[in-house]
């Protein structure tokens, strides 16, 4: 059974006040219940966000903290910017250290922190922010899992992201899915599980969720791909190959476009 913090009601609300006030111009996300979910539905809505909504992106600032796969989704913000400055303004800044003294907006600060066990992602996620990856520095912080990461603890998980909440209220702790493989089998069986109760945590306990896994299993046209009945499979055309579950070419800007539905 998982078990959730209570939250101070005064840091609850001041905290979804400010999600919904960057989130409230993308209307490619999906506001399921109270909670704001970033899914598939989300980059493919990217294409008609108005100017105005992406000049409102482009006020923000971002840490993200990450391995291989975040490292595909920086390539894709990347390849966005080349293609057209005005349209996709975020652009990445690699950083390991502390946060600069003037940080600036349209920009997200990715450390590739490589992969360690589970847990030690989750407490160097909290030493970061303890260091000052947190507002007035970034307005919105990040910390993603692997593929290789299938059995993380959701008690731990949550009661981590809902204490820094606590410890730092005018930051946007964006919860993120478990990356898929295209494998059926009993790790992705556990992937899907962890991210049906990340999802139902997010709707229901007013959190925004970066749904990555959402996101892989449907191809740039929606079309989903799953396997007994309801778990989600990573679409193989978003990989580099059977086997190697990183991001290609094609799925990374894909992917990158979710960073534009959470503007």
């Amino acid at each position: 059974m998982v078990h959730y913090l209570h939250k101070d009601a005064h840091v609850m609300n001041k905290l979804m006040s400010a999600a919904l006030a960057l989130l409230s111009l993308a209307v490619g996300s999906t506001v399921l219940a109270q909670g704001i979910v970033i899914d598939h539905t989300s980059v493919m809505a990217v294409t008609n966000l108005s100017q105005a909504t992406i000049n409102q992106v482009a006020q923000f600032r971002w840490f993200f903290a990450h391995a291989s796969v975040g490292d595909n989704m920086m390539s894709g913000v990347t390849t966005l910017h080349a293609q057209d400055t005005s349209r996709y303004p975020i652009q990445r800044s690699s950083d390991d250290g502390a946060p600069p003294s003037i940080p600036a907006a349209a920009t997200i600060y990715d450390y590739a922190r490589g992969n360690p066990d589970w847990s030690s992602k989750v407490s160097l996620f909290e030493d970061y922010a303890s260091n000052g990856w947190r507002s007035p520095a970034v307005n919105i912080a990040l910390n993603k899992f692997c593929w290789i990461d299938p059995f993380v603890d959701t008690n731990t998980y949550l009661a981590s992201m809902q204490t820094l909440e606590g410890q730092y209220s005018d930051t946007i702790f964006v919860y993120m899915t478990i990356p898929l493989t295209g494998y059926e089998d009993s790790e992705n069986d556990a992937r899907n599980n962890f991210n049906r109760t990340l999802r139902h945590f997010c709707t229901t306990h007013n959190r925004v969720l970066f749904d990555v896994a959402d996101i892989q299993s449907h191809d740039t046209n929606g079309t989903a791909y799953t396997y007994a009945t309801s778990n989600q499979l990573m679409y193989i055309g978003f990989a580099v190959s059977e086997g190697d579950w990183h991001l290609n070419a094609v799925a990374q800007p894909w992917v990158a476009r979710g960073f534009y539905a959470l503007g």
